[in-house]
């Protein structure tokens, strides 16, 4: 079984987020989502979201920032205030989300 890493206060810089993670609180920088790790973004991620090849993410809270899809599995039920990019991968994007 994985372990899952919670975040729920404010982390501050650039994120590699390489880890199966769910995010409840901020993180204030750009964020890259590398190797078979999966993302749920729950809370606020004020920069850009990188996801990469082999990543899963979820995002069902808010990006103030591009998200860019290198390869990745995305599914966006939230928000972006920002552009979203499709470079690879799958892009699902929910007609209640906010793009």
């Amino acid at each position: 079984m994985n372990t899952i890493v919670n975040i729920q206060n404010t982390v501050v810089g650039s994120t590699f987020i390489s880890e199966d993670t769910r995010l409840a609180g901020t993180i204030v920088g750009p964020v890259e989502v590398i190797g078979l790790t999966k993302f749920e973004l729950n809370g606020s991620v004020i920069g850009n979201l990188t996801i990469n090849k082999g990543s899963e993410v979820h995002i069902l809270g808010t990006v103030h920032g591009d998200v860019i899809n290198e390869g990745g599995i995305l599914q966006v039920f939230g928000m972006i205030n920002g552009h979203l990019i499709k470079n690879g991968g799958e892009t699902f994007v929910s007609p209640a989300a906010m793009v």
